[in-house]
């Protein structure tokens, strides 16, 4: 680092005058495998790309250092041009566009990979340059540009829909990653270098191309699944042809039953081939793929077969006594469950004592090993059932966790019973069956989408119902955004009625509406507009400037002041990020926070990790 101006004088200036900081010298700092030197170097940078008064003179410097300097310099330079993109993206947009056209591979990399980093309506209007990048001779760019578009797909699938032929050649087996793949970020159909060796990255991140086109195809299809049918030919020749483990099922088969609902002629044609080898899926030993196969056959029209149901029993006794055993049973039973060395009927029996605290231990330690026996607690499904009015609240916590791994793992069987006791007279028995039908609908969305009607006439139960109901919802924002934006409406009326404390009653049920309307908003934020009056009182009753500018400055409470922060600090967070999601679609949907909005704007275009942070 000799020659270098010391990080105090970097610092000094970046405080004084941002602009005139050396930022060759910055990115060398911001190099350095030295944790102390690196740590105060991003400190200079964040004070550097948000406070510089012209960016585009650093953004110039930055592209210089990327085609001029040492491979990780570089790497350096176009992470922190991609920061300050995403700082000011309506400023840097259009010198990024030109960068597309570089005849320097790192450096049309570095412009496809900012166009997914930044403030997705800024580059809108680039959108069919960034696609043509989609045939590159460099695949890495050829990458990068598709992961790109799948980002601005999901604030504009509409814009990125007309593109999606040459979104298809991802699909194919060449981009398949292998497991060794998977871990290093090199893919097969990438070129080694000139010299033999393995491709570099030419930006910091990996690319998951095959990821990122069933991604695409999914935001596009479940608002527009008539865009989809120049895919279907490809998808059905992957379902058909391809081995069922090597596919990202559950993504192939929601794509293709949004295409094939959306032209009939199409499913008709191929059902000679594809029923056949649905069946066959259909029988798989893979929960979630068995469950994907059912779920379409069924859609288009054929009967399945699903296992059989738990009945509800009656709600569990608890009345074993305290036995003499129980204190060495209970000792080391985290140790002994991990190992598998306890029958479970023995753990049971225990869920059943007199003595809460004995239920909580034995809850706890249930929770630490419940993985090796997720087969024997299926088996004793309607005895999981019954303890769904555990009145103890630290039993509950332990034990609906694990009876929610149980739930994932066999939700064919469980959601059934769940359904019914969403009915049960006991409100905290309704609202665990809710919560838990939320683990179903986050793993395996089509198996409870038909029952979505029940789901939400939850939404007028009591609080912890609702705000189970509202996390339903919040799991099929991406699967069915257009069927779960009916209830915004719903959303926007529970926000009204809150009232805005310190120790904020009813924070569960604030919070799963916000994480409900910012799910949605992150595949359709307009959905979310008429909701955005409701979530601007809780920001403007709950925040002043000061917390707007530190989001915007990329702030973080430190471990210590988390520890403090009150229930109205959680749910204040949340409601910034549904509005930075929408701010990113629409800034005049923002426009209430007028005393706000200088900050504001600039938080809008942040990204998720630099973003304000509880």
């Amino acid at each position: 680092m000799s020659g270098n101006p010391s990080l105090a004088e970097l610092m000094a200036t970046a405080e004084r005058e941002p602009e005139a900081v050396d930022i060759p010298a910055l990115c060398r700092y911001l190099s350095s495998d030295e944790y102390e030197v690196t740590s105060q170097a991003h400190d200079i940078r964040t004070l550097v790309t948000n406070t510089v008064p012209n960016p585009i003179p650093v953004a110039e410097s930055l592209i210089e250092i990327i085609e001029s300097s040492e491979h990780n310099i570089a790497l350096t330079a176009a992470e922190m041009l991609s920061r300050l993109v995403r700082i000011w993206p309506q400023e840097l947009a259009p010198r990024i566009t030109d960068l597309l056209t570089s005849t320097d591979v790192r450096i049309r990399a570095v412009g496809v990979n900012t166009f997914g980093n930044g403030a997705a309506g800024a580059f809108v209007p680039y959108i069919d340059m960034l696609a043509k990048r989609l045939t590159d001779d460099d695949l890495r760019v050829a990458a990068y540009a598709l992961g790109s578009l799948t980002s601005l797909a999901r604030h504009y699938p509409e814009r990125v829909a007309p593109h999606l032929d040459a979104v298809v050649p991802f699909l194919d087996e060449r981009w398949f990653p292998s497991e060794a793949e998977r871990f290093n970020g090199v893919y097969a159909a990438l070129p080694d270098e000139p010299d033999g060796t393995p491709p570099k990255r030419l930006v910091r991140g990996i690319p998951h191309p095959h990821r990122d086109a069933l991604s695409l195809l999914r935001l596009v299809g479940s608002t527009r699944p008539n865009t989809l049918t120049p895919v279907v030919s490809r998808l059905h020749e992957l379902v058909v042809s391809m081995p069922a483990a090597e596919l990202d099922y559950e993504s192939f088969i929601r794509i293709l039953g949004d295409a094939l609902r959306a032209d009939v002629e199409v499913a008709d044609t191929r059902s000679s081939e594809l029923i056949p080898a649905l069946r066959t899926h259909a029988e798989s030993d893979e929960r979630g793929r068995r469950i994907s196969a059912r779920r379409l056959l069924s859609e288009l029209g054929y009967e399945v077969d699903h296992p059989p149901a738990f009945e509800v029993p009656p709600m569990a006794t608890r009345n074993r006594p305290v036995q003499p055993d129980d204190e060495e049973f209970l000792r080391n039973i985290d140790i002994e469950i991990d190992m598998g060395t306890i029958e479970l009927d023995d753990i049971i029996e225990r869920l059943h004592c007199v003595d809460s605290d004995v239920r909580d231990t034995t809850a706890w330690g249930l929770e630490c090993g419940y993985i090796g026996y997720l087969d024997e607690l299926n088996d004793r499904g309607p005895t999981l059932l019954s303890l769904f009015d555990e009145p103890d609240e630290c039993t509950r916590g332990h034990l609906f966790t694990t009876i929610g791994a149980v739930v994932q793992a066999y939700p064919e069987e469980w959601t059934p019973p769940l359904l019914e006791l969403t009915t049960h007279a006991d409100v905290k028995i309704r609202a665990a069956a809710t919560g838990q039908l939320a683990n179903v609908a986050s793993t395996y969305p089509t198996l409870l989408f038909e029952h979505i009607e029940t789901i939400t006439t939850r939404l007028d139960d009591e609080p912890e119902v609702m705000a189970a109901a509202f996390r339903v919802l919040g799991s099929y924002a991406q699967f069915a955004p257009t069927v779960v934006s009916k209830y915004v409406a719903d959303a926007s009326a529970v926000l009204s009625t809150v009232t805005l404390t310190d120790e904020l009653e009813g924070e569960e049920t604030v919070q799963s509406v916000l994480r409900f309307l910012l799910s949605l908003a992150k595949v359709q934020p307009a959905a979310i507009v008429p909701a955005i009056d409701a979530v601007s009182a809780i920001v403007t009753e709950l925040a002043g400037p000061e917390t707007i500018a530190n989001r915007a400055l990329g702030y973080r409470r430190s471990p210590e002041e988390h520890l403090t922060m009150t229930p109205a600090d959680f749910v204040l967070e949340a409601a910034l990020e549904v509005c930075t999601w929408v701010g990113k679609h629409d800034p005049d949907a923002i426009s209430p926070f007028d005393q706000l909005q200088p900050g504001l704007s600039r938080a809008v275009t942040m990204d998720r990790h630099s973003r304000f942070r509880c």
